[in-house]
């Protein structure tokens, strides 16, 4: 499940730059990217303040105490608050959600995000029950040439299990270790 619909991927990408950065990717034209200035003052689609948090953990046998470098909380309302203000009006959560978590790395701190049990499962039994693949329209332009439609790959079906299991396994792959760069 994506959070915002394929029309608001340019827009989600920007305020995600914005937050990482602290500049205003948000209200710069692409081709003026990147900014060159912080904000004069934080724009109401600003994060609160990311802090660290410190957890224990073993290392070598030893116990440590480690810190992941930002992580702030947000209720659902308070999250979809700053989509809106960011003129993202799609956001749509798994069902049951109550609150998001962001969470920032830092250079030598990668932070792997691991997809939630139910709803890796959710996309496994859609794919093999031969649910489309979902991918976002702004990938088109790496697969095709300008002014010709772009070939739709269809998924392999039902009888191909091994090889639905593996694009699965794949893209879930890529998307807990992408460096988001």
């Amino acid at each position: 499940m994506a959070l915002v619909s394929d029309a608001d991927t340019l827009q989600w990408g920007l305020l995600v730059k914005s937050w990482a950065t602290g500049l205003d990717y948000v209200n710069t034209p692409p081709a003026n990217h990147p900014p060159q200035q912080p904000p004069a003052a934080p724009p109401k689609w600003a994060l609160p303040p990311l802090k660290p948090v410190n957890f224990d953990s073993t290392i070598n046998g030893h116990a440590e105490q480690k810190t992941i470098p930002g992580v702030v909380r947000l209720s659902v309302g308070e999250f979809t608050a700053l989509l809106e203000e960011a003129n993202i009006f799609s956001g749509s959560y798994p069902p049951g959600t109550t609150e998001v978590i962001v969470v920032q790395g830092s250079a030598n701190t990668m932070v792997i995000r691991l997809p939630p049990q139910p709803v890796l499962k959710a996309s496994e039994d859609n794919l093999l029950a031969g649910g489309a693949y979902p991918v976002f329209s702004f990938y088109e332009p790496l697969y095709k040439q300008p002014g010709v439609p772009a070939p739709h790959a269809q998924p392999p079906t039902l009888p191909n299990r091994q090889g639905i299991m593996e694009l699965h396994a794949n893209r879930i792959g890529d998307y807990t270790m992408g460096l988001c760069a």
